[in-house]
C-alpha cells in the first residue's frame, strides 16, 4: 500500500497502519517495547513491539505497561510520517513530547524502515 500526501493530511488510522506497515523485524530483535500515542483530540493509542512483530492494540485494550509515550499533534505525525519533518527535529522544535525510555523514540527509524 501506498501512503503519499503533498497537500491533505491522512487519516491518522491511515497513518500508523503505515508505519506498522514499515515495521522491519530484522531491526526489532529481542524488542519488547509498548508505545502510547497521544494525539491532540483523540483517544490514546498504543503500539506495541514484541517478539519481532507490531501491532496497534484494541481501542479496548489498555497495556499494563507504557515504555514510551509520545504526544503530538496529526499534523506533525503527518509530516514525520511522509519525511517531511524528522523526529529529531520534531522533539528540538517541541512539536513532540517524549515521556518515558527516548531511547524507544530514537529507535522508531530503524525499526520502522521497510521499503513498502
Amino acid at each position: 500500500m501506498e501512503f503519499y500526501s503533498n497537500s491533505k493530511v491522512l487519516p491518522l488510522d491511515m497513518l500508523l497502519d503505515g508505519l506498522v506497515e514499515k515495521f522491519n523485524p530484522e531491526n526489532a530483535k529481542g524488542l519488547d517495547i509498548t508505545y502510547k500515542f497521544m494525539f491532540e483530540g483523540y483517544d490514546p493509542i498504543y503500539l506495541e513491539v514484541k517478539n519481532q512483530t507490531a501491532k496497534l492494540l484494541p481501542k479496548s485494550e489498555i497495556p499494563e505497561k507504557v515504555d514510551t509515550t509520545l504526544i503530538t499533534t496529526h499534523e506533525t505525525w503527518h509530516k514525520i510520517s511522509f519525511n517531511q519533518l524528522s523526529g529529531e527535529d520534531a522533539i528540538m522544535n517541541g512539536l513532540i513530547t517524549c515521556e518515558g525510555n527516548f531511547r524507544n523514540f530514537a529507535s522508531m527509524p530503524k525499526i520502522f524502515d521497510k521499503e513498502i
